[in-house]
């Protein structure tokens, strides 16, 4: 087992990312929705050898958060995957409003819509929507002491939610049956990290969340809790144009083994033998500008760079996994819950006693 050793570094992106290299065109378009184009199915966009992506634009949709940026990760990793099963080359398309996606989707200027979009009713009825990606569990947090038990305990409260979310229209619901129950919008990709930190500095009232970062670190707000019994979960998925029924069957066929994998991943501590067996390499990191970060789908970092030119030199494919903590890096590393750590990591006796080698170091601090 290996632990990678990483020290602190400053240096200048550019030489890592060159728009003109790899198989990624990225593109920043303005979309017009006066003119329609014609529908691409997977014939027409074998033919023309290219999968045009919409996703929001990242500067307002991600914020620049770290947080709000790796719950898009797996999903762009996806696409790359189907992308690269089908010898497409990826066109990126930003998209600048959110609300936006979908029309630009009707409108024929894009083949597939990777936006960690939920399912809803509503999107159901202009477009269609691959089987899912990810289920986001969404439940009520409230500051500890605060009792909320029914629809009926909302009453002259306020509940911060984002209006795409599952839970608005579930709230909706109980605004129907209960007068006065009063509802807070917020932006579609605030990070749960900022709605948590909200509703522990008394900014929210009460919030409706996806709550796996409140389990997963739960020690960052003790003063919280969840609400238990009402919630709603929400369904990530790709949309896709009606008309493009072969796509929706290809990305549903892909998307199904790949959830088969995910779903049975098993913790490994095996050498580079078995990793070459496996042919996934899985890196333990931070996600942060030194690190690891996803820049209008592009995969950037010092570290990701190092441990993808390795992965590539061994045939292997590299994912990356970011713990909750920093303090998770090696406890997850010795649980088998990955191959190494490339995190900025320094040398110390305590993380030796903890059952790790280091490599050789490639930097100095």
């Amino acid at each position: 087992m290996l632990g990678l050793v990483m020290a602190a570094v400053t240096w200048d992106l550019s030489p890592f990312y060159d728009g003109s290299s790899g198989g990624d065109t990225i593109a920043k378009r303005a979309t017009r929705a006066a003119s329609v184009e014609p529908i691409s199915d997977l014939k027409q966009i074998r033919w023309r050898r290219e999968l045009r992506v919409l996703l929001p634009n990242v500067r307002t949709a991600l914020n620049y958060s770290p947080d709000a940026a790796s719950s898009h990760e797996y999903e762009i990793e996806l696409v790359k995957r189907f992308a690269e099963k089908h010898y497409l080359e990826l066109d990126w398309i930003e998209v600048d409003r959110w609300e936006d996606l979908v029309p630009t989707l009707l409108a024929g200027k894009g083949d597939l819509i990777a936006a960690n979009m939920t399912i809803t009713a509503s999107r159901r009825g202009k477009i269609a929507f691959t089987v899912p990606i990810d289920t986001v569990r969404e439940k009520l947090v409230v500051r500890v002491g605060d009792e909320i038990n029914s629809p009926a305990d909302l009453v002259g409260r306020e509940v911060a939610v984002r209006e795409r979310s599952s839970f608005w229209n579930l709230l909706k619901e109980f605004r129907g049956q209960h007068d006065n129950i009063e509802l807070r919008l917020l932006p579609e990709h605030i990070p749960a990290a900022a709605i948590l930190n909200g509703v522990s500095s008394g900014e929210y009232d009460i919030a409706a969340v996806d709550i796996s970062q409140l389990e997963t670190q739960s020690g960052q707000w003790p003063d919280l809790k969840v609400v238990e019994g009402l919630t709603r979960d929400s369904i990530i998925a790709w949309g896709v144009n009606p008309e493009a029924v072969n796509l929706l069957a290809a990305l549903n066929s892909f998307l199904g083994r790949e959830q088969l994998k995910r779903q049975s991943r098993l913790v490994y501590k095996d050498d580079l033998p078995g990793i070459k067996n496996r042919q996934v390499l899985r890196v333990l990191t931070r996600n942060n500008a030194a690190n690891y970060f996803v820049w209008r789908g592009q995969f950037l970092g010092f570290e990701y760079e190092l441990m993808k030119r390795f992965a590539d030199s061994q045939g292997l494919h590299l994912e990356m996994i970011v713990p909750s903590r920093w303090s998770d890096l090696i406890p997850t590393l010795t649980g088998g819950g990955g191959d190494l750590i490339a995190a900025s990591m320094t040398v110390t006796e305590e993380r030796k006693s903890q059952g790790i080698a280091f490599s050789k170091p490639y930097n100095l601090v």
